[in-house]
């Protein structure tokens, strides 16, 4: 069993906690956060407040719990400074979850329960596949990306880094998804998605606001 630390207390955290702790192979010892949580189930872990804390403990291994309450470009920096630290991210997988593609190199994937990955998907480093969510053939996932639950992406479509993508949600074939875009929940997106805006609807329209506010300077 290889034991990890959580970073983040919230409900992603604790979505988080629960695969690992039905995982044969990872056992979640603690979680880093500026507060305690105050959910039970946290309660058998030991808390730390910061991550040097964390990091006397021994534990060389974490895995990202913090959700789309951040941005998705501040919740990589997240990871890259554990990373810079010294830990190792570690890839979480639902037990339900049909992995048909090769993903055994990446580092924090999470995939989540009953989602679908199919041959040949393409997925890059803390990739987040939501539960039910189906990422067809040929479909490219870039770094940082969150694709929510019961989402939908079909053949040769393209998630930019740090992109999200709501909630059942459905992206049509070959349509690409810039970086940082935000799609919302529901929405169907039939025309590429500028980088850092936001769309809604169906047919998914571009809307006032930004989108997730993805940097390049990684």
């Amino acid at each position: 069993m290889l034991d990890f630390l959580i970073l983040g207390s919230g409900g992603h955290a604790l979505s988080v906690l629960n695969l690992g702790r039905l995982s044969d192979s990872l056992n979640p010892k603690g979680y880093v956060s500026p507060k305690r949580s105050q959910d039970t189930a946290f309660e058998s872990l030991a808390y730390f407040s910061n991550l040097d804390d964390a990091l006397s403990t021994g534990v060389k291994h974490f895995a990202n719990g913090v959700g789309v309450s951040v941005s998705l470009d501040r919740r990589l920096n997240i990871s890259t400074e554990a990373e810079l630290a010294g830990l190792t991210e570690v890839s979480v997988f639902a037990r339900t979850a049909d992995v048909s593609s090769e993903v055994g190199h990446l580092r924090g994937l999470q995939v989540f329960q009953q989602s679908v990955l199919q041959i040949n998907a393409k997925l890059e480093h803390h990739v987040v596949i939501g539960s039910g969510a189906i990422v067809e053939h040929d479909v490219l996932v870039q770094e940082g990306a969150f694709i929510g639950p019961g989402s939908i992406l079909l053949g040769s479509a393209s998630i930019g880094r740090c992109a999200l993508v709501g909630a059942g949600a459905v992206v049509l074939p070959g349509v690409r998804v810039g970086d940082g875009a935000v799609i919302g929940a529901g929405s169907v997106v039939t025309r590429d998605a500028k980088p850092n805006s936001r769309y809604l609807g169906s047919p998914a329209r571009e809307v006032i606001g930004t989108g997730g506010g993805c940097s390049t300077n990684h």
